[in-house]
């Protein structure tokens, strides 16, 4: 059995325990109990470790390819941005180890919205740099439809949270945020979908695999930023988004993760040429 298999496994365990403690808090056992905070303590760390590894392993993936090599720099980019939403879930850290939950806004959020820049770099240049191996991506038109269809998808299920952001009663800083994290969540979820269109028929899914994963996890930030701005009391929203976070960072490092086999195997063609 592959190193890789069993890190997957334990990364996967690891995952299924953290989503379980978040949604235990939904049972009337725990909830507003002091297990309830015992088990937000953990989840709220192990966000921390899974946007760490997911960061390392970008790192690690760039340092597989040549200094001059815009796959390289992609992945630098993916790990700086990882880097700094980790930096952001570490600021959280101590109020929610005190049990008082995330503050919004915070300092925080200062990290947490400079990382979508290098994100959506990053994915752009690997988009690019696969164009270029000649990865056989769709038309121009088609990229350019599917892109409307996903930004129009994310912009009606988001409505609700934008327009409360825009007539709502917070400060502005609130409401500003409010509507930014879903717009740029939709920013980095569109190029990460045409990049898994692009390398879906290579090396026997294995890619695919890798992006599908973080595809998964980007669609599950998505959810989860537009979940926690969602203009309602209902108790259930906080477990819930905190555990499709969790999910968001744990497919993030999972397709890192698998991806880190795949640059250290012989390249073929299309991908020695990205290099």
């Amino acid at each position: 059995m592959s190193r890789l298999i069993v890190s997957e496994r334990w990364l996967g365990a690891a995952l299924l325990v953290g989503v379980g403690c978040y949604l235990a808090q939904l049972a009337p056992a725990t909830s507003e109990t002091p297990l309830s905070t015992v088990l937000a303590r953990f989840g709220g760390l192990e966000k921390l470790a899974l946007q760490a590894l997911a960061s390392g392993f970008a790192f690690s993936n760039a340092r597989a390819f040549p200094p001059n090599s815009p796959i390289r720099r992609s992945w630098l980019g993916l790990g700086l941005g990882l880097g700094l939403v980790a930096l952001g879930q570490a600021l959280l850290a101590p109020s929610q180890l005190r049990g008082e939950g995330a503050p919004f806004p915070s300092i925080a959020d200062l990290p947490f919205t400079m990382a979508y820049l290098p994100l959506f770099g990053a994915l752009i240049s690997f988009l690019f740099a696969f164009r270029r191996a000649g990865f056989p991506t769709a038309s121009l038109t088609s990229e350019a439809l599917l892109s409307a269809a996903v930004l129009v998808a994310g912009i009606a299920l988001s409505f609700p949270v934008l327009s409360t952001a825009l007539h709502g009663t917070g400060t502005l800083l609130e409401r500003a945020l409010s509507i930014a994290y879903p717009l740029l969540d939709l920013g980095i979820l569109v190029p990460a979908i045409l990049i898994w269109r692009a390398v879906a028929p290579f090396q026997g899914g294995r890619a695919a695999r890798s992006w599908l994963a973080l595809v998964v996890g980007i669609s599950a930030w998505v959810g989860a930023d537009t979940l926690y701005a969602w203009p309602s009391e209902a108790d259930w929203i906080g477990p819930v988004s905190n555990a499709l976070y969790l999910l968001a960072y744990g497919f993030l490092a999972l397709g890192a993760l698998i991806q880190a086999r795949l640059v250290r195997e012989p390249a073929p063609q299309h991908f020695e040429a990205a290099r």
